[in-house]
């Protein structure tokens, strides 16, 4: 009779030399086939949610960029008391003539909300490409904030005014929009 240890040796080392089957190749390489489809799969979804945030951290800029616009240029000051009519709205002829004058809207419009997508290439031409893609609107409406028609307690003549600023742009899907809005108190004080 055969010692059984000699038997248990050479039995691993025939264990341990014996090479995979090609059945057993052809189930790790359909595996290893549908995680790669897994993972490109996914890479289009990433693309997309990156596109998605940098719009919206460009649309913050540019929204916070026109308020500041519209600040610098003293509009609180091109915004008095005379220009409001009686129910406390500034005129829309004079805020879009202001507006247009120190470049902060495109020219060509009559009523509110104004809209900007030239002034500050908001939509790219094929010569000059923009960040966003075309479709996108930039509005700036102003509106009195009857809850704060005295600013100051030694002004009785000052007016406030809510400038919101929204960005809109196309979506990935189908008839999809998002949008940003931002929204600024100012008040106008005759000096």
């Amino acid at each position: 009779m055969p010692n059984t240890d000699i038997v248990n040796v050479l039995r691993r080392r025939r264990r341990a030399n014996r090479a995979f089957t090609l059945v057993e190749v052809a189930f790790s390489l359909v595996v290893l086939a549908m995680m790669a489809f897994m993972v490109a799969a996914c890479c289009p979804m990433i693309t997309r949610v990156a596109a998605s945030s940098n719009y919206y951290a460009q649309a913050a800029f540019i929204a916070q960029h026109k308020i500041e616009q519209i600040r610098s240029a003293q509009f609180t000051n091109a915004v008095t008391s005379s220009k409001f009519d009686d129910a406390g709205s500034p005129p829309d002829a004079s805020n879009y003539t202001w507006l247009s004058a120190n470049k902060i809207v495109d020219t060509g419009q009559t009523t509110a909300p104004y809209t900007f997508t030239t002034v500050d290439n908001l939509v790219g031409t094929t010569t000059n490409p923009s960040f966003f893609p075309q479709g996108t609107v930039g509005t700036i409406t102003i509106t009195a904030d009857q809850n704060a028609t005295k600013c100051l307690s030694k002004s009785t003549n000052c007016n406030v005014v809510d400038v919101t600023v929204v960005i809109t742009w196309p979506s990935m899907g189908v008839g999809v929009t998002n949008s940003y809005t931002a929204v600024s108190k100012m008040a106008s004080v005759p000096h």
